[in-house]
Formats: C-alpha cells, sequence, structure tokens
C-alpha cells in the first residue's frame, strides 16, 4: 500500500502514536480474509493523518 499510495506525511515526521483509529467498514458475511485485512489496512491508512492531527491539539 505504501508503495502504491505513498508514505502519509505522518508516518514521514516521525509515526509516532499513542493511538490509531482505524475508521470502520463493513464486512460482508463468508468475506475472505483477505479481502478484510484489506479493508482494514485501508482503513488505518486513510486514518494515520486524521490521528496525527487529533493528538497534535
Amino acid at each position: 500500500m505504501l508503495t502504491e499510495q505513498g508514505m502519509p506525511a505522518s508516518l514521514s515526521h516521525g509515526g509516532k502514536y499513542s493511538h490509531l483509529y482505524g475508521g470502520s467498514f463493513n464486512i460482508v458475511q463468508g468475506s475472505k480474509a483477505e479481502t478484510i485485512g484489506s479493508q482494514v489496512a485501508q482503513s488505518v491508512y486513510k486514518n494515520m493523518n486524521v490521528s496525527q492531527r487529533r493528538q497534535e491539539r
């Protein structure tokens, strides 16, 4: 994901988090583990900058 979408700004400035909000997403019953893992990774990646901004307040 980092190769495809680039490094989030929050990681390029140290990347230290006391916690990380992963967001929410829907899982379809019967989804494969690979699909669920991909959804988790995308949600966490998307929210990395959001979490960093919350910590700076």
